[in-house]
């Protein structure tokens, strides 16, 4: 269901423990800002040292192959793998931001990419079934 401005997302009913850090954008995704920005420094092929600040996580809704993605992932790498399939970054940055961030900041990660997985969510002003 589309509002009249075409944004998905103003007819979702979030639960109440969704991350007040995550704002909604217009095609349903969320992004959810980071209160303890993580730095990842890296050699690129030339040698020289690189770094990217994660302020914020882009986090999408996932397909049916990105659902899959996630099911086929190891136990040990099934958070990475969300956070991959979701945000698009690789699967080896994703290991190694989820090492540096701050545990709730993760929590609130996970919540938001369940939210795009949760059967039975209630979609529009109307909570009867289809």
């Amino acid at each position: 269901m589309l509002d009249t401005d075409g944004n998905p997302a103003k007819h979702y009913q979030l639960p109440p423990d969704f991350p007040e850090n995550a704002k909604a954008v217009g095609d349903g995704s969320y992004i959810l800002h980071l209160d303890f920005p993580v730095t990842l420094r890296f050699k690129d092929a030339s040698g020289a040292v690189k770094e990217e600040i994660y302020r914020e996580l882009h986090l999408k809704r996932l397909t049916g192959a990105k659902q899959k993605e996630i099911q086929l992932a190891t136990q040990e790498n099934i958070r990475a793998q969300s956070l991959a399939s979701s945000s698009g970054i690789s699967l080896g940055r994703a290991i190694l931001l989820l090492d540096r961030m701050d545990s709730s900041e993760i929590a609130a990660m996970l919540l938001v990419i369940r939210f795009f997985t949760t059967p039975g969510r209630k979609i529009g002003p109307s909570s009867s079934p289809l």
